[in-house]
């Protein structure tokens, strides 16, 4: 008996990439990095489209790239994506953080990594309010919609 898998294919919901949108990749992706990926869109424009992708964790904290951070508790790093893997990126919900871009209602992309380091020193706890990132993804002008209009992406 053949499985008909056609009925998990998606087609295009038409919405434009934007700041702040989440890409989720079609279920049947082959492709090592963005295969069951969601995407955080933190930047669209005619140059290209930036995002992070939210759900593959690496095995790597914090505490093992950054020295300050070898007394607290691990915090996990996210895989991004595969541009600039050397960088680290990091989403927040805290209001305040100078240089900070919002991505959306509440949350914020980097900003001032001091105020970030004395939050997490403090003792704060930072689930569900900071997430760390190496890399990130990228396309070219018009390469993310085409992409959408090939099914790869649901917005």
């Amino acid at each position: 008996m053949d499985i008909n898998t056609d009925i998990f294919k998606i087609e295009t919901n038409h919405v434009l990439p934007s700041r702040g949108k989440v890409l989720i990749s079609e279920p049947f992706l082959y492709d090592e990095m963005f295969g069951r990926s969601i995407i955080l869109l933190v930047d669209h424009t005619l140059d290209g489209t930036m995002g992070l992708v939210l759900n593959k964790s690496l095995p790597l904290y914090l505490n093992d790239v950054l020295k300050d951070f070898k007394d607290v508790e691990n915090i996990p790093i996210y895989k991004g994506g595969p541009l600039c893997t050397d960088t680290l990126f990091y989403l927040h919900t805290l209001k305040g953080v100078k240089d900070s871009l919002q991505i959306g209602k509440g949350f914020y992309l980097n900003g001032d990594f001091d105020a970030i380091r004395r939050y997490i020193l403090e003792g704060n706890d930072i689930t569900g309010k900071i997430r760390f990132f190496l890399g990130y993804s990228g396309w070219e002008h018009d390469q993310l919609c085409q992409e959408i209009e090939e099914n790869t992406w649901l917005i």
